[in-house]
């Protein structure tokens, strides 16, 4: 099922205040995220931006944000060699981001799915993989690269 427009204004609106009133409250620490490289795959470009800021707030380093299907996989191709994560919008204008998933799942990079979709139909594609409805929380980012990238052995938390 495909979203109409006045209901992405809404969901983006909604996005918006939340990211508002996690910006007020102040950064989430997780100190092992610190350094860790992430790409942003959504077409949305005021999600992609508050993703993307989000991440920084955690002590990521965004690498780049892809708005596109192309985008992604040629910025997930170039950035190989370093890219620990991305974050990965599902239908990205209209085009199913599996082409982009495989080619993760390839190269060993895992990646959280993002969404504004509920069809398990649709999220089929992306079972075990870990889901963000949108619109979310710096504190459910968080958790969920908690998860997919776990705490180096031998660091323990301050």
């Amino acid at each position: 099922m495909r979203s109409c427009g006045i209901g992405k204004d809404i969901a983006s609106l909604s996005f918006l205040v939340q990211f508002a009133v996690h910006r007020s409250k102040g950064k989430c620490s997780v100190t092992h995220l610190a350094g860790c490289c992430l790409l942003v795959v959504e077409d949305e470009a005021l999600i992609a931006l508050m993703t993307a800021t989000m991440l920084r707030d955690l002590g990521c380093t965004v690498l780049g944000v892809a708005h596109t299907l192309a985008d992604g996989m040629a910025m997930t191709e170039a950035n190989l060699h370093c890219l620990d994560a991305a974050t990965l919008d599902i239908n990205l204008g209209g085009e199913s981001a599996v082409p982009l998933a495989a080619l993760l799942e390839a190269n060993g990079i895992p990646f959280i799915v993002t969404t504004g979709y509920d069809d398990a139909q649709f999220l089929a594609a992306f079972e075990g993989m870990p889901v963000l409805h949108k619109p979310f929380l710096a504190e459910d980012l968080a958790q969920a690269l908690m998860h997919l990238l776990p705490e180096p052995k031998g660091q323990s938390p301050h």
